[in-house]
């Protein structure tokens, strides 16, 4: 069966997606770890109350003009422009440390990396 023939939001694996959410993942812990934030492996233990309001569906749903307006103006790859979602999400995490635990924020991205990089993302248009 073709990539194109699976619909967004489809739960897929491969060694590419794994490849990258390791990638994301340590490019998040490294720059956590230069603003002295320890979140050690405890990070998913995020409360129901705080999961994810939006999937990554619903995400590219209500920001894809923005997405790919980034992506065209710098001239991204789809894995640069992930790397520019986790830089911002570390920036996000060290922003507001002391008002959200990061261990819960770092959950809530490592969480999206998860879902980012194993399921179908939507047809990006041209």
């Amino acid at each position: 069966m073709d990539k194109l023939d699976y619909k967004p939001g489809t739960f897929m694996l491969s060694k590419e997606a794994n490849v990258a959410f390791m990638d994301l993942s340590n490019i998040l812990n490294r720059i956590l770890l230069a603003n002295d934030i320890r979140v050690g492996n405890n990070h998913l233990d995020a409360p129901e109350t705080l999961e994810p309001q939006l999937t990554m569906t619903q995400f590219f749903s209500e920001f894809m003009a923005i997405v790919v307006q980034l992506k065209k103006k710098h001239e991204l790859s789809f894995l640069e422009l992930a790397c520019v979602g986790t830089i911002t999400s570390a920036s996000f995490i060290n922003e507001y440390k002391d008002a959200t635990d990061p261990r819960i924020s770092t959950g809530l991205a490592v969480y999206g990396f998860i879902e980012g990089t194993k399921t179908v993302p939507p047809a990006f248009p041209d």
